[in-house]
């Protein structure tokens, strides 16, 4: 399906009631106070949330023009969220963004130019570095692949794009279709291979343009169901490599290991 889209970027941002509202308005300021004008930013109410709350964003929107509230009654998940926010963009670009993290002031100008200088590239995401509680105190970078030959080899046993930093051609969904809903943990992952299945390029910027909230993250990755998801995500991609298909495998038991040494083998990994 065809569908002619304006310029500009739209930005997706949801939230539920589990994010600190002061981690949520720090990510909205940072979208807010971009260097590239943007053009919307749909505040997605996944589910119930406190009425302060909900009073609280809707005074930030009389301020900002640019802001819609998309309120969905029931959670239902990250990907149905942006999948109701992706349905309703009528802009060249849309931007991924979280509830809790905080974007560098020039993330998406960077991300606009990179795509407008690489017409063959589908998505674009960009390295980040993760903090708990003051970007100040940030820790590591997250740093993934740049070329699309390593992309494609890096998605069998590692997420080849941080999720959160990516822009994409709003058109592309309407190719590979939006996210899948089955998919409640590792959505990116099943989306990238889609994206691989068909060729389609996808890169991402060596330069950290976000500060992803590190707290909790290794605990949720281990929970039954974050790697019952993987493992299904991973097999939507194949190979007939039995290096690579080795690696697949072991980046599923990965999540298994104690949280220590999960870091060190990040740490290693992003130090190469």
């Amino acid at each position: 399906m065809k569908k002619k889209f304006n310029e500009g970027v739209t930005v997706g941002l949801p939230y539920h009631r589990a994010t600190p509202i002061e981690f949520f308005f720090e990510a909205l300021n940072s979208i807010i106070n971009q260097t590239y004008p943007i053009t919307h930013i749909h505040i997605i109410i996944d589910g119930p949330i406190k009425e302060k709350h909900l009073h609280q964003i809707i005074d930030k929107k009389k301020k900002h023009n640019n802001i819609s509230i998309i309120k969905i009654k029931k959670q239902h998940g990250l990907p149905h969220a942006i999948n109701c926010s992706i349905k309703r963009t009528k802009t060249t670009f849309y931007a991924r963004m979280d509830s809790d993290d905080i974007s560098h002031p020039e993330r998406i100008m960077k991300q606009v130019n990179y795509l407008n200088h690489h017409p063959s590239v589908m998505a674009v995401g960009t390295w980040a570095k993760t903090f708990t509680n003051k970007t100040s105190d940030s820790l590591d970078t997250i740093k993934t692949p740049t070329r699309f030959i390593d992309i494609k080899k890096a998605t069998h046993y590692r997420s080849p794009m941080v999720h959160p930093t990516v822009l994409f051609r709003t058109c592309i969904f309407y190719n590979v279709g939006l996210y899948n809903e089955k998919y409640l943990r590792a959505q990116d992952l099943e989306l990238w291979g889609r994206f691989l299945n068909k060729n389609i390029k996808i890169a991402n910027i060596a330069e950290p343009l976000l500060y992803l909230r590190s707290n909790n993250v290794l605990s949720r990755r281990a929970s039954i169901d974050a790697i019952r998801y993987q493992m299904l995500a991973r097999l939507t991609y194949k190979t007939k490599s039995p290096v690579l298909f080795t690696l697949k495998l072991a980046s599923v038991f990965f999540r298994l290991l104690p949280q220590s040494a999960q870091r060190k083998m990040y740490k290693i990994r992003d130090s190469i």
